[in-house]
């Protein structure tokens, strides 16, 4: 994990493959580590907690 003060959303579940946008599906990542992911560099591999 990076030190950010810019948080960005995620969805764990894709929107365009039908991710809702709840909480559930849901978590915040350093602009880094969201740009990584999402440029094959790294799977989403960092620990979350699932909201309920």
């Amino acid at each position: 994990m990076h030190d950010s003060d810019y948080l960005e959303v995620h969805h764990i579940n894709r929107r365009h493959d039908g991710g809702p946008d709840r909480p559930a599906n849901l978590i915040t990542l350093c602009k880094k580590c969201h740009d990584n992911h999402h440029n094959g560099d790294h799977p989403l591999d960092i620990p979350f907690h699932k909201l309920e």
